[in-house]
């Protein structure tokens, strides 16, 4: 949720959808990754997926109760 906030506030603050912004960076990842300096993050964009909005929430809620229920178990 916080990340899809993030994601509004960034686009009403430039105009741009996310798609749009990604492609507006396009040139200088490109040129990063060109340059070859940065192997780590070379190997994060090409292996990156588009994370499924549901299994992100799902995931955050689970760790959300499966924090309560440790402190509740105290």
């Amino acid at each position: 949720m916080a990340t899809q906030q993030a994601a509004r506030r960034a686009e009403q603050r430039t105009g741009l959808s996310e798609e749009q912004w990604q492609r507006s960076l396009g040139p200088y990842i490109s040129a990063v990754l060109a340059a070859g300096e940065h192997p780590m993050l070379a190997r994060r964009v090409h292996e990156a997926e588009e994370p499924d909005p549901d299994a992100e929430f799902a995931f955050g809620l689970a760790c959300v109760l499966d924090g309560l229920a440790a402190r509740a178990g105290r």
